[in-house]
């Protein structure tokens, strides 16, 4: 090198023949870039000790990192390079989007807005190192992705295949994480699956195991060639028939009774079971035109079924199940089950689902047609207890479990029976009497017909009844009214044929309870009234045997003039309505002008106050009485004539 270019570089170059490292090298002796130049342009460039941000990622330190470009633009457009060796193909743009912290030890490429790595990646917070190969496109999935393609090329001849510009194509990634097998670039086409096969198959060379991903069910199934171990599929209808085989009709003619239907066992043939013959599993003497017969749980669990009978002229029954033990001494522990229904995972699932009906044009009238039927009979006192019919629901979203449902009327032949054991309860607290006075009080019973036209399917009686009006009783006693929804009702179809219906349905039975503490209450009540009345009595016969010689005690329960019998007895008091709301109004007769006093006092017997006091001529007279400042409750009444008394009773109870 000569002395003008090394006056004009930053590099240091040592004497010839020199073997030490120390003093011995090519480069720069402070923190600076070594820079390689052909034809005046950058073409390389070694960077120092240099720490730079790359993408989303800063302080990425790149110390003695290298970029190879054809000009600057790794420089001028970007940071620098990405890794231990960065290819950059001289193009304006830089991709540092794609760029990850733990690209460092490995080869970075660039190019057309385009990033690609191959390397290691350590593993955080790990002795594990990984060999990666990554790419990172500046496009969305979807619109021209850019992909990672495996290829195979030969001697360019402008021909197909290896001879091709691209090649041939033999596997490709895809972004959306698809490996596509095959000439890809050939057809125009992307892989769709995580393992996509453009064309051919598959080839096993040998079946490691003989029953390993075996299913019976399926129509179509797998087969290979045992010279090369290449496989096929083939459909199971193309199996051979050895002539007592099920058979699919498949006719061409459409219809649900001729096309697709399986049969067996049918003609005359003496070689396969047919129609004349009954079929035995388990025993050599079937009972039936099908009887499963096991002694054992085994391969068919604990569960027996029988078939279907059809007959004009005897009894029989659709579907039959018996499940018994060798009478002995003493019972099995064993669960035995006549028939269980178990139906899973449907949005409309029934267990069990009987239905008894005629025929439309059946002649003749028959006598009963039950849909189920349960039936439990003990002999000579030998069980516990016998249940016909035993419903169990639970875990339905609100509570609205019903372990029985009844559409029509109910019957039964003995007392219903209801939990009220003291250990099955919890939180008892007596109830409180005046407010559940008052709330009887506000309900309005009712004579009543039910819609038969609008909801026929409830079959509900056409005769009057009588009852109460859920949605009243809820503003009284909400506890006894609950929301309820009956199930929409399907045909085997799975078509809606009865709508689902929601209304107020009402729990008469708790009514027992409040009408109890109603009764004690009233009675209560009734017993402080005459204890009252008494001692109202004894003041007033008191008070006028002083004041009014021949003033006694009249048979009535008020005050009467001994010496005018009869113009005490034309005296009265009334209250009409009783009970009521906010007003109500008190009619009076005075048998003869004197002085009228119209006063109320509560049900103990304390005086609140005078409604009326004046000297009255003889006749009839009201008085509106405006209650809305008194509470809900039982009040007395007390009309006076010149000592004379009549006491009733006021119930005022809450709108």
């Amino acid at each position: 090198m000569t002395t003008a270019l090394l006056a004009q570089s930053p590099w240091v170059l040592p004497g010839n023949g020199g073997t030490s490292p120390l003093t011995h090298y090519l480069g720069t002796t402070d923190n600076n870039a070594l820079m390689l130049r052909t034809n005046a342009t950058q073409r390389l460039r070694i960077n120092a000790n240099q720490t730079y941000t790359i993408g989303s990622f800063s302080g990425q330190g790149k110390f003695g990192a290298v970029g190879l470009s054809p000009n600057n633009t790794l420089w001028a457009n970007g940071p620098g390079p990405f890794s231990r060796l960065h290819l950059h193909d001289g193009t304006t743009s830089v991709l540092s989007a794609s760029y990850r912290s733990w690209m460092d030890n490995g080869i970075t490429f660039t190019t057309n807005s385009d990033q690609m790595y191959v390397g290691h990646r350590v593993e955080a917070g790990s002795d594990q190192t990984s060999a990666v190969i990554q790419w990172g496109d500046n496009e969305g999935v979807g619109v021209g992705p850019d992909v990672m393609k495996f290829l195979f090329t030969a001697d360019y001849t402008n021909g197909a295949g290896p001879n091709s510009m691209g090649g041939r194509e033999i596997a490709r990634m895809h972004p959306s994480g698809f490996l596509g097998v095959g000439d890809w670039q050939a057809v125009g086409l992307q892989p769709d699956e995580r393992v996509d096969l453009l064309d051919r198959t598959i080839r096993l060379r040998s079946f490691v195991h003989p029953t390993l991903y075996r299913n019976d069910t399926y129509d179509r199934f797998l087969v290979a060639n045992p010279a090369n171990g290449r496989v096929y599929w083939r459909p199971i209808s193309s199996l051979p028939s050895n002539g007592c085989e099920w058979t699919l009709m498949n006719s061409g003619v459409s219809g649900p009774s001729v096309d697709h239907d399986v049969y067996t066992a049918v003609g005359t043939s003496n070689d396969c079971p047919d129609e004349t013959d009954a079929v035995g599993i388990g025993t050599s003497s079937p009972k039936a035109k099908l009887e499963v017969f096991t002694t054992s749980p085994g391969l068919f669990g604990n569960d027996v079924i029988v078939g279907r009978y059809k007959s004009d002229l005897s009894g029989g029954r659709g579907v039959r199940g018996t499940a018994s033990s060798a009478l002995s001494t003493s019972f099995s522990s064993n669960v035995l089950t006549g028939v269980q229904g178990i139906a899973e995972n449907g949005k409309y699932a029934y267990g069990v689902e009987g239905a008894s009906s005629n025929g439309v044009n059946a002649p003749g009238t028959a006598q009963d047609l039950v849909g189920v039927r349960g039936t439990a009979t003990a002999s000579n006192g030998n069980a516990l207890r016998t249940i016909g019919v035993y419903g169990r629901a639970s875990g339905a979203g609100g509570g609205n479990d019903w372990a029985a449902w009844f559409d029509g009327q109910g019957f039964l032949g003995a007392a219903a029976w209801q939990y009220s054991d003291e250990n099955l309860k919890q939180n008892m607290t007596d109830l409180s009497l005046p407010e559940t006075v008052a709330g009887l009080m506000g309900l309005h019973p009712k004579s009543y017909t039910f819609n038969t036209t609008l909801y026929p399917y409830l079959h509900f009686p056409e005769d009057p009844q009588f009852g109460l009006i859920a949605q009243e009783v809820e503003t009284v006693f909400p506890q006894l009214v609950k929301e309820v929804t009956r199930p929409a009702q399907q045909d085997t179809a799975g078509s809606i044929i009865e709508p689902e219906l929601a209304f107020k349905a009402m729990n008469y039975t708790g009514l027992i309870p409040l009408l109890v503490a109603g009764f004690q209450q009233q009675q209560q009540m009734i017993d402080q009234q005459q204890d009252r009345i008494s001692q109202l009595q004894q003041e007033i016969a008191q008070c006028c045997a002083t004041q009014h010689p021949g003033m006694g005690r009249s048979g009535e329960g008020g005050l009467m003039n001994t010496s005018g019998l009869e113009d005490v007895r034309e005296q009265r008091l009334t209250i009409q309505p009783n009970p009521f709301t906010d007003r109500t109004t008190l009619g009076y007769y005075v048998p003869q002008a004197g002085m009228v006093s119209l006063q109320f006092s509560t049900s103990d017997g304390k005086p609140l106050g005078t409604l009326r006091e004046e000297q009255a001529e003889a006749g009839a007279y009201t008085y509106e009485w405006n209650t809305s400042r008194l509470a809900s409750g039982t009040y007395f009444c007390t009309y006076m004539l010149d000592g004379a008394v009549v006491v009733k009773r006021a119930v005022k109870v809450v709108r």
